[in-house]
């Protein structure tokens, strides 16, 4: 319930939703500016190593 806040917790909040948004902001330039440069594959490798870890753990 939104009541339950205090006028210097909805300043964090606030303080908090900006700063996540100017990171993501960063981190999608970040990536875009990588994929310009490079290709998915090591991403691709990454993510069939990641699968099989995980098939191999849940088994």
């Amino acid at each position: 319930n939104y009541r339950q806040f205090s006028d210097a917790q909805f300043d964090l909040l606030a303080v908090g939703f900006i700063v996540s948004f100017l990171m993501a902001l960063v981190a999608i330039k970040a990536l875009l500016g990588y994929v310009k440069h490079h290709t998915f594959v090591a991403f691709g490798i990454y993510r069939i190593v990641v699968a099989i870890a995980f098939a191999i753990w849940a088994l």
